[in-house]
Order: structure tokens, then sequence, then C-alpha cells
């Protein structure tokens, strides 16, 4: 047996030296005149060549496929990434919104806030009957409140949702549809524009509420109310031209009645005179603040001091006899743009 194996190995051995000493001779000849060419190359050489170049084929060809293929790879994920990030952009610029959507409706619940507080406050005071007015602390408060809303209703007007997301775009996955959240997105926009809507139909209603306070308010300040309201009186003379006591145009309308008997204004107003005024003796000028005026003349004592806000409800003053008078009464004049008119136009005595 081992010979047998050493018999192997003197043949392979052999061969391989066979190999090695035989060659190949190559001839190139050119087709026209010139040189011929030869060249000799062992069988041993000439084989590992062929191998050589087979094995080389080979790994081109592996390496041209797997680049095409890392070529197709890349060319999709390019395009995944821009779709991502056309995505991650889209949702970014849908916060945004969202955030000045958010940002804005709180500046409506605060603007409705401040509306309602002051419309409640105008209402409690414009409907009152009693001898009650704006403290200087509500009157500061209410300065406050028309200039807050002004200014919230100058941003609101100016304000437009919308705007550039910052261009920070992080892919996490290349699967697109899990990526994706524009549809939750989309729906929590339509709900907090809902909500919008409703605060606008809501801050619309407050708006109707506040003009008609408004107009309340204005309404108030319109003199039509007797001053000498509940009280016993007879009208003692009348506006325009009379002759008694003397011969004279009477401004305004005199209201007989007991001394003492509690003077009201005809309307809300700011009192502008409070004081001796010649002839008219004790008298009270109230400005209604739309052109209107008031005066309140001949009494006892006046009850009111310049620059204060009475109303309705408010006693100014006392009928008495002072100045130029024939007795206890109440003189009574409206003044519209500076002219005298008939105070029966405006307050049914």
């Amino acid at each position: 047996m081992k010979l047998n194996l050493f018999k192997n190995n003197v043949d392979d051995f052999e061969n391989a030296r066979h190999d090695f000493t035989r060659s190949y001779t190559f001839i190139i000849a050119p087709n026209s005149y010139g040189k011929t060419r030869k060249f000799t190359i062992s069988a041993f050489w000439l084989k590992n060549w062929v191998l050589l170049m087979t094995a080389f084929v080979a790994s081109f060809v592996i390496l041209l496929i797997s680049y095409i293929g890392l070529a197709a790879n890349y060319a999709k994920s390019k395009v995944d990434l821009a779709t991502l990030q056309a995505i991650n952009k889209e949702q970014q610029m849908q916060l945004y919104d969202m955030s000045e959507l958010s940002t804005e409706l709180e500046n409506k619940l605060v603007y409705l806030d401040l509306l309602q507080t002051k419309i409640q406050t105008l209402l409690d005071d414009a409907i009152s009957s009693t001898d009650t007015h704006l403290s200087e602390d509500e009157k500061l408060l209410m300065a406050e409140i028309d200039t807050k809303l002004n200014e919230m209703k100058e941003a609101q007007n100016k304000t437009a949702i919308g705007g550039s997301a910052n261009n920070n775009y992080y892919v996490s996955t290349a699967n697109i549809k899990a990526f994706d959240a524009t549809i939750e997105v989309s729906a929590i926009k339509k709900q907090l524009e809902g909500i919008e809507a409703s605060l606008n139909a809501e801050g619309d209603e407050y708006q109707v509420l506040n003009e008609t306070v408004e107009t309340i308010e204005l309404y108030s300040r319109i003199p039509e109310a007797n001053p000498l309201q509940g009280q016993k009186y007879s009208i003692s003379s009348y506006f325009g031209y009379r002759t008694f006591p003397s011969p004279e145009f009477h401004k305004g309308v005199d209201l007989s009645c007991a001394s003492g008997t509690p003077i009201k204004p005809a309307a809300r107003g700011i009192v502008i005179y409070s004081g001796w005024r010649g002839s008219y003796g004790n008298c009270v000028i109230i400005d209604h603040q739309n052109g209107y005026q008031t005066l309140y003349a001949h009494m006892r004592a006046t009850n009111c001091k310049v620059g204060q806000d009475v109303n309705r409800g408010t006693i100014i003053g006392f009928v008495g006899t002072t100045g130029y008078s024939t007795g206890n009464h109440l003189h009574f004049e409206v003044i519209v743009n500076g002219v005298r008119q008939n105070p029966m136009n405006f307050v049914d005595f």
C-alpha cells in the first residue's frame, strides 16, 4: 500500500514537471508585409493564467452586479428621503398652524372674558335705578378693558395663521406609511378649527350684546326722566315768552313743589357746575356727554360736586327759592349743542 502511495506521488510529480517543462509557442503574423512576432509560454503558466483571468472576470461580474444593486437602492433611498422630508415639512407646518391657532383661541377666550366683564359692568350700571354709579376703581378697570380690547381687536385683524416651519428633517425609518401622521394632524387641526368657529359665533353674540349694552348706556344719557321723580309738583311756567313775573323769554320749565323736595338728574352724566350762579341761585349743570346738558336752578342746596358721575337715581340737590325766584320751585332747562330746547319735548311731565 505504501508502495502504491509513493508511486502515485511520483506520478503526480512527473505530471507537474511535464506541464512545467512543456510549452506553447504563439506566432503573430501580419496580413501584409511586416515583422512576424512569436512568444512561448509554458503549459503551467498558461493554465494558471486562465484560472486567474476566470477568477478576475467572475469577481468583476459579482462586483458589477453588487454596484448596480447598491445604485438602485441609493436612488430609491433618495426618493424615499425626499418624500419623507416633504411629509415632515408639511406636518411641521401643520403643527405650527395648530400652535398659532391655539394661541389665537386663547387670546379670543381672554377677549371674550374681558368683553363679558365690560358688558356686565355696563349693564348693571345702565339699568340701575338706585343712587349708584361707577366707582373710581371701576372706571379705571373699564378704561383698561377698553384699551386691551382695542389692542386685541387690532392684533386679530393683522394676524394671519401661517408661517414657515424649521427645515430640520430627521428620517428615523424607511417606511413612509409608518412615518406619515398627516391624517392624525389634520383631524386635530379640524377639531381646533371647529372650536374656533364656535368661539367666533360666541364672539359675534357677545359683540351684539356689547353693542346693545352700549346703546342702553347711550340711551341712559338722553334727558327724559322727570327730575322730581314720584314727587308732588305742578308746572308754574312753561318754555317760551312770558309776561310774569316780567316780560322775557323763559328758557326752561318751572316745577313748583315743597321746599326740600329731592331733585334727581334727567339722565346720566357728569356734573360740570355746582354752586351759586347769579339769578339762578344754587344751580347744578350736568353734561350728558352726547351733546345734551341739563340745568337745575333755585335749589335750596346742592348735593353734588363738579366732576361727579351721576345717574337718574342720584340726589343732586333740593328744591328751594334761591336767586331770582318768587317761590319754591325747580327751574329745569335742556340744552342741546349749546341751544336751549323745550324740556316738554324730552320729558313727560
